[in-house]
Order: structure tokens, then sequence, then C-alpha cells
């Protein structure tokens, strides 16, 4: 790890590392570029990225400095459950919006992050495996501070934690308390998976006994969505009353 640019280290408790650049192509692209030299629990945050994206490859705009773009970096030894950590990730920064902030979230499935069905967050995790280990890039983007000139330049229906709440956002303080959450329970998530945070993540669910459209390549099919199972994934019925198992794909509400 060396001549890295912009870079400094802040920790916010004993085990957490953070490593921050002005700029990046991707905080997820760059951790999985130097995931042999860094340690689990690293958190590397830009404050802008050149190339941002999300689930399918859909860019997340990420020119805003005063907006969050964070990737934790994790290596598990216990690799049952991180399919589910999308999840997790999306009812912790729930959490912090509803306790810190007053601003009650839903979740669009499997992880997207939604106030009045406007998307306030984006979720990745992307992993490699070296040596036979697993390693993850779990990425977030939160707009944090935004104006309504911004968000009218994206593509699909976003909005901004500031214009929520009236008043201006403080990353730094956000940061701490979306690391500090997301690690308090992570050692816990990982032993006992998705039935540990099960029930919270139903209530805030917005898709659950709705019909949604479920998007499988260019194709869409509308479907009731009946339950979740205990391993996070969806169970749907289709026009013809056939039950089904989602294990991944995109829905619209």
């Amino acid at each position: 790890m060396q001549n890295l640019p912009q870079k400094e280290l802040l920790g916010y408790h004993s085990n957490m590392k953070i490593i921050k650049f002005k700029t990046l192509p991707s905080t997820n692209k760059w951790a999985l570029e130097n995931i042999n030299n860094l340690e689990d629990k690293t958190i590397i945050i830009a404050e802008t990225q050149t190339s941002g994206h999300g689930r399918f490859q859909r860019t997340w705009e990420s020119a805003n400095p005063e907006n969050l773009y964070l990737t934790f970096v994790l290596k598990p030894e216990k690799t049952d459950n991180i399919a589910n950590l999308t999840q997790y990730l999306s009812l912790t920064l729930a959490k912090i919006l509803k306790n810190d902030y007053k601003i009650d979230a839903a979740i669009k499935w499997p992880n997207d992050v939604r106030i009045n069905k406007a998307k306030i967050a984006g979720i990745l995790c992307e992993s490699t495996i070296k040596k036979g280990k697993t390693a993850l890039a779990l990425g977030i983007g939160v707009n944090l501070n935004m104006t309504e000139a911004e968000l009218a330049k994206i593509s699909q229906k976003a909005c901004s934690l500031n214009l929520l709440t009236g008043k201006n956002i403080d990353k730094t303080e956000f940061t701490r308390k979306l690391c500090d959450e997301f690690f308090k329970n992570y050692d816990e998530f990982l032993k006992n998976g998705f039935p540990s945070i099960k029930t919270a993540y139903e209530k805030q669910a917005e898709f659950l006994n709705k019909t949604i459209l479920l998007s499988n390549g260019s194709e869409k099919e509308e479907v009731n969505a009946l339950m979740l199972t205990e391993r996070g994934t969806l169970i749907i019925s289709d026009k013809n009353g056939e039950k089904k198992e989602i294990l991944s794909g995109d829905i619209e509400l």
C-alpha cells in the first residue's frame, strides 16, 4: 500500500480503520484491486467517484463530495451468511435514519432504501476469492446533501437526507453512526444469518403482500410478493397462482 493519493487513516474505535481518498473511480473497485493488502473491517471512503455504480452496473451519481461513498472491506472466517449482508446493511441504514434523524425509511427487496418511494441509498456487494478465502467489498452510497436540481438529473426517483430533515447533514457524524451501527451486530449476524434480522427487516419491507413487477433480464412479470424465507429470499406467486422462490433480481412497486 504505497503512494496512495490523498489518504488518511482514522480510527473510530480499536477494530476499525478508515482510508480516505479525494477521488476514486469506485471505492468497491479500489478495495477489490487492493484486497490482499487490506485488513478485515477496513473502510474505504472517497469524496467523489468517477465511475460509481450499483446493481446491474447502474450508474450511481458520485460527483457531490457532501454525499457518502463508502466500502466495507470484509474478510469473514464464517461465510455461510454473507449473501445477506446487503440486507443487513440496508436495515442498519434504516435504523439510523429512524433513530437519529427521525426519518421513516422502507426497504425494497433486496436492499434498496427508499423514503416515499424515492431512493436515498444504493448498496452493492462484490466478492473475490484469494488463496481459498473469501473477501468482500460491501459498498454503499448515501445521498446526504443534495439540491433539488441535482436530484432532478438522476434517472430514477431519488431523495436526499438534508432536504428531508431541513438541515445540512454532517457527513463525518453520519459516517461514524453508520460504521458503529454496522459493526455493533456484525459478528452476531455472521453467526446467525438472516433469521436474526428477519422480523425487523419485514417491518421495513414495503413490498410484502403487494403486487410487484419482477424483472428478469429484459422481461417483466407481474407477481404477488408473499413472504420472505429464513434465507432472505422472496416467495412470489405468478398469475397462475404458482409459487416460486426468487433468489435474486429486480422488483418494481
